[in-house]
């Protein structure tokens, strides 16, 4: 059974068990806490993307782009 990650952009995202398995990982998880826009959430408090969610977004078009 495949997870899924809804998403503001893609809508959802579906991930195989080995993916699932590679975000589990706490090396992936540290991505959380990198802020992709630096300081600009201090300005417009809405920009909070990270590379958590851009990594993600990425897993996702790659393997539309594999498929």
């Amino acid at each position: 059974m495949s997870f899924k990650i809804n998403d503001a952009i893609h809508r959802y995202i579906y991930l195989t068990p080995e993916e699932q398995r590679i975000i589990d990982h706490p090396y992936f998880q540290r991505l959380r806490y990198i802020r992709q826009l630096g300081f600009v959430s201090f300005v417009y408090p809405s920009a909070t993307h990270d590379r958590f969610s851009h990594s993600i977004g990425t897993l996702h078009v790659a393997s539309l782009l594999a498929d």
